[in-house]
């Protein structure tokens, strides 16, 4: 569950004071009514970071129409798969004290992992199982599956910088990618971190996204990303299954905001 309860004032800032158009910032909250207008969605929570200030932070709609309830800043969401990036970090933070290795077998600390089979047609055609040739280790674990400011959070480092950059690299060798053949698709041009997915080719899905870019989604319509090289950070939060459009309308006008310099 994620709540977006109201933040710390050191937290925030003025579009301006981080190179944002504020302008342009009210799109994103355009974006969102237009969606809660045509019943797309009931409503939605859109976060907008830059330099670890954040610039964007409203809530759309309602929490629940039955009961005419108006969306809040704090409502809690469910976040399905989104909370994989913080499991990810917190594998980190035990390797960095010792705790856990990430090329160890996974058995090592769940047994249950031991003598596992896998499927052996590569392109997924049939689910034929044979024995692996090697042991399951953490680092797989975490492949398929955030980033703090460089491994902090509101001023205590958390994560070393070597962990936040290890995690945020791209760990699919390269004839893997692309895992989506048409460029259009979603998936074209990912690569996958340590917990989080990483953007390693422009493509045509989301024009907008930058390579170095990396986050995750939540099954019913969760999202974050970040951009390391525009020190952007992006949350969209909705409640719809299947996933809904939302994130990827709010995406290129995040990046349209920022201000050149």
């Amino acid at each position: 569950m994620m709540n977006t309860a109201e933040l710390n004032p050191n937290l925030i800032a003025a579009p301006h004071e981080v190179g944002l158009s504020a302008k342009r910032l009210t799109c994103i909250s355009t974006t969102s009514q237009k969606f809660i207008d045509e019943e797309r969605l009931a409503g939605s929570v859109t976060v907008v970071a830059r330099r670890g200030k954040v610039a964007h932070f409203e809530a759309s709609g309602m929490m629940n129409v039955e009961a005419s309830k108006p969306m809040q800043r704090d409502t809690i969401f469910p976040i399905y798969s989104m909370t994989k990036p913080i499991a990810a970090a917190a594998v980190m933070m035990l390797c960095e004290e010792g705790k856990l290795q990430l090329d160890a077998p996974a058995s090592t600390y769940l047994p249950e992992l031991g003598e596992l089979k896998v499927a052996a047609d590569a392109e997924g055609e049939s689910l034929t199982l044979v024995e692996a040739d090697r042991d399951m280790t953490v680092r797989d674990l975490m492949r398929p599956h955030r980033r703090t400011a460089r491994g902090a959070l509101e001023g205590k480092q958390l994560m070393k910088s070597e962990s936040v950059e290890l995690m945020t690299r791209n760990h699919l060798p390269e004839y893997l990618i692309p895992l989506d053949k048409k460029p259009d698709e979603r998936y074209a041009g990912l690569g996958f971190g340590l917990g989080v997915s990483v953007r390693v080719q422009q493509t045509g899905w989301v024009p907008a996204s930058q390579v170095g870019e990396y986050g995750w989604i939540g099954g019913a319509s969760t999202e974050f990303w970040i951009s390391p090289r525009d020190e952007l950070v992006a949350i969209t939060l909705a409640q719809h299954i299947p996933f809904s459009e939302l994130s990827e309308r709010v995406k290129p006008l995040a990046y349209a905001a920022i201000l050149k310099e």
